[in-house]
């Protein structure tokens, strides 16, 4: 508790900053959910704990945006960098258990896929044993029209690892 207190201080203390700077201040954060298998590939989401609903209340208070970064979904089966479903559940979840506005959340895309084998996530190369997930122009539009739905921004992960068309969906 004490060591949220902190976080929560710290993160007033680089708005003030930024703010005084006449800059925007973003800050993203891990999602509040986790995807966990069990019993033969059964899945079930699991709370991280990494904010609580009244510290993502607060810590918004603070900021112009919150960055919840949906990318880099972890299990142990291939099912690419950010599943539509698990977007949604966390998404779903932060606006439900939080009095935060939607139009404050940004939803973080990725415009870069990985390399799937059993025993590791890498970024893609060429094989013909492996499965890549890459996002395409039909599954970054389903993105969009679900953050436009729940009256969400979106922030992009990109740093010159995607496709430029990606951007006339913009």
């Amino acid at each position: 508790l004490f060591f949220c207190r902190l976080l929560i201080e710290l993160v007033a203390s680089w708005s003030d900053y930024f703010h005084a700077k006449d800059l925007e201040f973003i800050l993203p954060i891990s999602p509040p959910l986790n995807e966990i298998s069990y019993n033969d590939y059964k899945f079930r989401y699991e709370y991280t704990s990494i904010i609580s609903a009244e510290n993502f209340a607060e810590v918004a208070k603070h900021v112009d945006y919150i960055n919840i970064m949906l990318y880099d979904y972890h299990i142990d089966r291939a099912a690419g960098v950010a599943p539509i479903g698990w977007i949604q559940r966390n998404m779903e979840f932060l606006l439900r258990e939080s009095p935060v506005s939607a139009s404050k959340v940004l939803m973080g895309l990725n415009f870069y896929g990985f390399e799937f084998t059993p025993t590791k996530m890498n970024a893609i190369t060429f094989s013909n044993t492996t499965i890549c997930y890459y996002p395409s122009l039909a599954s970054l539009s389903v993105r969009l029209r679900y953050a436009e739905r729940m009256n969400m921004g979106v922030s992009i992960w990109e740093l010159g690892q995607g496709l430029p068309y990606f951007t006339r969906l913009l």
